[in-house]
C-alpha cells in the first residue's frame, strides 16, 4: 500500500510516536522541578526551624521566634553564603521596663555558612543592613518616650563598696576587672557605629586623669555569654566597675564626657 514503510508504519504514525515522546519528556521535567522545589523548601524549612531555635537558647525567649528565609531557589543562596532577606519575628519577649514587646528584624544580606544554618550551630551573622522594629503596648509608649531621652545617660547599678561579697565572672577576671583599679568596659562590634563615638569619650576622660582608671572594650560577637550575663541588649552599651569588679553604672548609647567623669569621680 501507498505511504506504507518497510514496517508497515504510516507517517502519522511516526508524528505519533514523536507527540507522545515530547509530552513524556515535558513530564519528566514537570516532575524533576516539582522535586527540586520541594526539595529547597524542606532544605528552608529545616535552616528555619535550627535558626529558631538558636534565637531561643541564645537569647533567652519563652518561645520560638518565627524564621522566614525569602528568596528563591533557597538551596543557591546557601551555596553562596549570602540570603537575600531573613526575616525574625519574636512574641513576648519580656523586659523589666515595658513589659512584654514584639520584636520585628529584617536581615537584608546575611552572611552565615550553609553548614552552620542546617546544624543550627551559627551564632553570629554579619549582614549588609539590619531593619529592626519594636512593637509595644500603648500603655508603654510614655515610658518609651522617657527612655529616648535617657539614651546614653549614666546611670548607678550597683551597690556601694559596703556591699556583700560578689560573683565575678571569669571573662571579666581575665579583662582585669577586680584587681583594685575601676575599670570602664564597653561591648562594641565592627558593624557598630556609634561605638566609635564611646572610644572618643573614654580616651578624652582616661587621658585627663592617668591611673584613675582602665578602659576594656570587647567584641559583642566574641563574647556572647558576657554580654548576655550582664544584660547587653543593645550596642554601644559602656558599664563602669570599681576596683573590687562591682558593677556601679551602666548606659545604653553614647556616655557624655561630664557623665562619665563625674561617674568615675564617686568611685
Amino acid at each position: 500500500m501507498d505511504g506504507l514503510g518497510a514496517d508497515g508504519r504510516g507517517p502519522t504514525d511516526g508524528a505519533s510516536d514523536t507527540m507522545v515522546g515530547v509530552r513524556k519528556l515535558i513530564f519528566g521535567l514537570v516532575v524533576l522541578l516539582g522535586l527540586a522545589v520541594l526539595a529547597d523548601f524542606g532544605a528552608a524549612a529545616w535552616s528555619e526551624y535550627r535558626v529558631s531555635r538558636a534565637l531561643r537558647e541564645g537569647g533567652v525567649l519563652e518561645s520560638d521566634p518565627a524564621v522566614t528565609i525569602h528568596g528563591f531557589p533557597f538551596l543557591l543562596q546557601a551555596r553562596d553564603g549570602h540570603y537575600e532577606n531573613v526575616e525574625i519575628v519574636a512574641d513576648n519577649v519580656h523586659t523589666d521596663l515595658l513589659g512584654d514587646i514584639t520584636v520585628e528584624a529584617n536581615l537584608i544580606g546575611a552572611h552565615a555558612e550553609a553548614g552552620e544554618l542546617l546544624d543550627g550551630s551559627i551564632r553570629s551573622v554579619p549582614v549588609d543592613l539590619l531593619y529592626g522594629r519594636v512593637m509595644l503596648d500603648a500603655t508603654a509608649l510614655g515610658v518609651g518616650t522617657a527612655l529616648r531621652t535617657r539614651s546614653g545617660k549614666l546611670r548607678t547599678t550597683g551597690a556601694g563598696a559596703s556591699a556583700g561579697t560578689h560573683e565575678l565572672h571569669p571573662a571579666l577576671a581575665t579583662a582585669g576587672v577586680g584587681d583594685g583599679v575601676p575599670v570602664v568596659l564597653h561591648f562594641s562590634a565592627p558593624w557598630c557605629g556609634p561605638c566609635a563615638a564611646v572610644r572618643r569619650v573614654v580616651v578624652q576622660v582616661l587621658d585627663r586623669d592617668p591611673g584613675r582608671a582602665r578602659e576594656v572594650e570587647l567584641d559583642l560577637d566574641e563574647n556572647p555569654v558576657l554580654a548576655r550575663k550582664l544584660g547587653v541588649l543593645s550596642l554601644p552599651t559602656t558599664f563602669v566597675f570599681d576596683g573590687e569588679g562591682r558593677e556601679r553604672f551602666r548606659a545604653s548609647g553614647v556616655p557624655s564626657v561630664d557623665d562619665l567623669r563625674t561617674a568615675l569621680s564617686s568611685l
